[in-house]
């Protein structure tokens, strides 16, 4: 039981330094989320959502759906290559597309709703990751 307890305790001070890391994982994993989900939504649902019109404005339906999910599974694939830079341009391109999905919420969509809080708080763990690579910190 001691030794169980012992690698408990490990393991949570594994996770606490490297918070950053999940992070940015779940920053990737609910960016690619969100990409496969409206790829795989009926394109009159996404014509039908205020939300998603400043996206397929710009990129026909189809393509900013698979960027949004290349990007996030860039940005995991970063993470586990362990590469400063690499790490710096996946966050940087994630914090650019949770602020695109911020600022549909806030334009076409509810307005100030809490959901923009979540992206918000997205967009503030990639822009700190950019922070600490530019910063020479992994």
């Amino acid at each position: 039981m001691p030794g169980m307890i012992r690698r408990a305790r490990n393991f949570l001070r594994t996770l606490i330094r490297r918070e950053h890391w999940w992070a940015e994982a779940w920053s990737g994993l609910m960016l690619a989320s969100f990409g496969a989900v409206s790829l795989m939504a009926r394109p009159e649902h996404l014509h039908a959502l205020p939300s998603t019109r400043s996206f397929m404005l710009l990129m026909p339906n189809g393509i900013w759906q698979a960027v949004m999910a290349a990007s996030g599974i860039f940005q995991m694939v970063t993470l586990l290559a362990d590469s400063r830079w690499r790490r710096c341009a996946a966050a940087f391109l994630a914090a650019f597309f949770y602020a695109w999905i911020t600022e549909n919420q806030i334009l076409f969509s509810y307005g100030l709703h809490p959901v923009i809080l979540l992206s918000a708080g997205w967009i503030g763990v990639n822009m700190f990751a950019v922070s600490r690579a530019i910063g020479g910190l992994r």
